[in-house]
Parts: structure tokens; sequence; C-alpha cells
């Protein structure tokens, strides 16, 4: 038998660069329906946070995000996790947080864009009630939407967030000495 060398996560990085493919071909494929492109996103959005939430625990929480305030691209994860928190824990639809526009987009571009799919201004985000506010990392994440996601076009976004997490060069925590 042979031994491969083991890169932390490879085939998590696999998925998650092969889910982005999924949703940048959403913009250029003209016969998709909505739900095919709402499905992309879910897929790339959950990769996101799983391998976000697996670098932490295998770097440490303190250390990772000590790494995650350097990149642009990392704090746009944040708003990513945001962006899920509000289907996954408040009970909204994915349609909530983003904006599909169908048809050609003007002005015009090669390839030619059919569909945008744009996260949705912060202003016009479902509300969180209360409880939810006073949760660990819930205004970071919540700033980060804001700063990084809000009004913006998922195909400028996802390219970046994926090459972050798919280059990522992470060390794991040394056990601690006793």
């Amino acid at each position: 038998m042979v031994k491969h060398a083991w890169r932390p996560y490879e085939t998590h990085r696999e998925a998650l660069r092969r889910a982005q493919k999924r949703v940048e071909d959403c913009h250029y494929l003209e016969n998709l329906t909505s739900v095919d492109t709402l499905v992309a996103l879910a897929d790339w959005m959950l990769w996101v946070i799983n391998l976000d939430d697996q670098f932490a625990v295998l770097v440490g929480q303190h250390e990772y995000e000590r790494t995650r305030r350097v990149s642009p691209s990392s704090h746009a994860i944040l708003g990513v996790k945001y962006a899920w928190n509000l289907t996954k824990h408040h009970s909204h639809e994915l349609e909530s947080v983003v904006e599909i526009t169908a048809g050609m987009q003007f002005p015009a571009q090669f390839p030619t864009v059919f569909r945008e799919i744009t996260w949705l201004p912060f202003e016009r985000l479902p509300t969180v009630e209360k409880r939810f506010q006073r949760i660990k990392g819930f205004a970071e994440q919540q700033d980060a939407y804001k700063g990084f996601l809000a009004g913006r076009a998922v195909r400028h976004l996802a390219p970046a967030v994926t090459e972050h997490l798919s280059g990522l060069a992470v060390e794991p925590r040394q056990p601690a000495k006793r």
C-alpha cells in the first residue's frame, strides 16, 4: 500500500473549490432555476463554514482568530456565517439574504452573465431576536456582513474566500506540556 502525504482537510478544501465552481457556473449557465442557484450557494456556504470551524479547532480558536484578522477574505467568512445563521438558527430561507437577478446582465460582459446573486443590503435582512444578539461572536459576524457582503455580488466574493481557505497554511496546535 502506498502512503500519501496528508494535508489538513484536503478533501474539504477540494469540496469547497468545487462548490465555488458550481456557484460561479450559476452566473453563466442560462437555463438554471433559482433553486439550482440557491442549492449551489448553500453548498458553498456550508463548506466555507465547515473549513473555517475545522481550522479553528486544528489551530486553536484564539490563534486562528488572530490569523483571521489579517485578511479581508477571512473577515468575509464571518459575514457568510452571519448570513447562514439567519437561515439555520432563525428559520429564514436563503432567499432572505440574497437576491437573484435573472436574465442577461448589463453592462455586457464576457463571458456573458445570465444571473447575478447579490447579498442583500443589511437593512433588508430579517431581524434577529434580542436573545440571539447576545451570543458570542454575533456582533462581529453582523459587522462582517455589513462591511464585506451587504450589497455585493457573490461572484466577486466567493473566489477570494475560497482561495483564502483553500490555500491557508495552518500548523496544528501543540498539546500543552505537563
